[in-house]
């Protein structure tokens, strides 16, 4: 659940959720988000796992778990460029520890598609350029990151919401 409040910023409000440790179990979430929301911003801050890259899963009552159209294009220093898809969620990172945000936006009210993009860095020096789209069956109240194999070492992950 969140606090009451938020900053104001040009005549809106920026609710921060609660930081929370990314150093066991394989997934953390965030639940109780209000149905005016329209933009959502998910922080990485260093988040490490011993098994698969973390995802974002949003939705409505429960989490979606598939139906995302999603990929993402990773670079690294020696120039090699990688592009692949998702379709169980949205990249987070890699299993090293990573650093950057993901923002979801509300594209269509009536449908409740959310589309995301962002950009996560590691300090192995590869860059994640991320984006992608879901459809929910109602407002969006919840989002969790989640790993399909091992558990988080390290890090935290925080969010903020507006409408």
């Amino acid at each position: 659940m969140y606090p009451a409040g938020g900053a104001t910023l040009n005549g809106g409000s920026i609710t921060s959720g609660i930081a929370q440790a990314t150093t066991s179990g394989s997934s953390v979430g965030f639940t109780g988000i209000p149905s005016w929301v329209k933009k959502i911003t998910i922080q990485n801050n260093g988040v490490t796992s011993s098994g698969a890259a973390p995802l974002i899963q949003i939705g409505s009552g429960s989490y979606v778990t598939s139906g995302y159209n999603a990929g993402y294009g990773s670079i690294n220093t020696t120039p090699v460029a990688a592009f692949s898809g998702t379709t169980t969620g949205i990249l987070f990172g890699g299993s090293a520890a990573s650093y950057g945000a993901i923002i979801f936006t509300l594209q269509n009210s009536s449908t409740n598609t959310w589309v995301a993009s962002g950009t996560i860095v590691t300090p192995s020096n590869f860059i994640f350029y991320i984006a992608g789209q879901v459809t929910l069956s109602g407002n969006l109240d919840r989002i969790q990151i989640t790993l399909s194999t091992g558990a988080f070492t390290g890090g935290s992950v925080n969010i903020l919401y507006e409408g």
